[in-house]
């Protein structure tokens, strides 16, 4: 893996831990939820926002994730 693929592996990484953190706080103080297939798309909609900028890669990374749910 070169570089600049582990520097966008990492950014998604941060970016999914970041969301998961994101949800679990409005799930446990706003009591709020959301289906696990809709938390994934957001994901994948603010992935593909960073992959705009691409400074790590990740638009790349994010492109070749489209078989994942």
């Amino acid at each position: 893996m070169g570089r600049k693929s582990s520097r966008a592996a990492s950014s998604l990484f941060i970016l999914t831990l970041w969301s998961i953190w994101k949800e679990r706080n409005n799930k446990i103080f706003n009591r709020l939820h959301r289906p696990a297939p809709s938390l994934i798309s957001a994901i994948k909609a603010e992935a593909s926002l960073w992959g705009l900028v691409d400074t790590s890669g990740l638009g790349a990374l994010v492109s070749r994730s489209d078989d994942v749910p």
